[in-house]
């Protein structure tokens, strides 16, 4: 099994695209997908949508955006049914729960993977911006 292909970012930072450039100059930005992931859609039940906030809420700042809404659905509704003591989760439920959590970068295994672009602090004016 091949290694983990590390992104751009990674690559600059620990300085192998200076040495190596002719290795990496087909390679591309990954995609930026601009957008916040939003309130829950107004058909989730009301136990979805508060499984919704609860993701949204232990997500690291900027995690989550637009792209992101489909797999937050399915994991909330996979959720509810884990807790809903009438409903049984079989096996199976519980992995596609594992595997959505894991691909939303919600595992501990998974978070050191991922990197999220810090939010950028709103620039200060300075004097010399009016000459």
């Amino acid at each position: 099994m091949p290694a983990h292909r590390k992104s751009i970012q990674e690559l600059k930072l620990n300085g192998s695209i200076k040495a190596n450039p002719a290795r990496y100059k087909d390679r591309t930005q990954a995609p930026v997908c601009n957008g916040e992931l939003g309130e829950p859609p107004a058909a989730m039940s009301k136990a979805a949508k508060n499984v919704w906030a609860e993701l949204a809420a232990q997500a690291p700042a900027g995690l989550l955006t637009l792209a992101d809404r489909m797999a937050v659905e399915l994991a909330c509704t996979l959720v509810c049914r884990m807790r809903n003591r009438r409903a049984v989760i079989t096996k199976a439920e519980q992995q596609l729960l594992l595997q959505t959590l894991s691909k939303l970068g919600l595992t501990p295994v998974d978070r050191e993977r991922v990197t999220v672009k810090p939010p950028e602090k709103p620039k200060e004016p300075s004097p010399w911006d009016e000459l």
